[in-house]
């Protein structure tokens, strides 16, 4: 009988190890992020850089200045065409680092009381199309559009390089929608290089 069990302890040995490990990576990937500093999921967000109206913010792949933002109830573009609907439109001037051969602003988006808005694609020319370049920065608007109605509360607008970026960095604006007027038609600035 001791013979038999000696030959059992290293398959016994092994399946133990496997189900600890697999206990041990539920555990790890279930484990809030709000009670561990160092939780699974915060190793998996980017690093927020924050940005203030009319100065300039720095990470790691991009610079970004963002010189205004405006609502409206109509939108007029370069063509003279106007569109009706509740817009949030953000000029900005972008740069790149360096850091990256091509920078592209892959993410590029507007979080409203937790809900996150697209630039619209009704407009090709913004600055948030195209690559960046070192030393070649473009200025120009960023346009949003809201469901009607959705003037007031809390903003973010989010910056960076990819939505699923872990441990890269983003740059972030916040926004009260009470202190942006949204009467009137706003106007796009299409996007330019910059002289700055």
């Amino acid at each position: 009988m001791t013979g038999r069990a000696m030959r059992w302890r290293p398959w016994m040995a092994w399946t133990a190890g496997a189900v600890l490990t697999a206990l041990a990576f539920v555990a790890w990937n279930l484990t809030p992020a709000s009670t561990l500093t160092y939780s699974a999921a915060a190793f998996r967000q980017p690093f927020d850089v924050p940005m203030t109206i009319g100065e300039q913010a720095q990470g790691r792949t991009r610079i970004a200045i963002v010189e205004h933002v405006r609502g409206g109830d109509a939108l007029q573009d370069q063509y003279g065409d106007i569109r009706p609907g509740t817009w949030v439109v953000v000029d900005a001037a972008l740069d790149s680092t360096g850091a990256d051969p091509l920078t592209v602003l892959d993410l590029c988006e507007l979080v409203v009381d937790g809900a996150v808005y697209l630039p619209t694609d009704r407009f090709s020319y913004g600055v948030d199309s195209g690559y960046l370049e070192a030393g070649l920065p473009r200025e120009g608007s960023i346009v949003f559009e809201l469901p009607a109605g959705l003037t007031t509360g809390h903003a973010q607008l989010r910056l960076g390089t990819d939505a699923l970026a872990k441990l890269d960095d983003r740059l972030v604006l916040d926004l009260d929608l009470d202190d942006v007027d949204f009467r009137g038609t706003a106007v796009v600035e299409e996007a330019t290089w910059s002289e700055r």
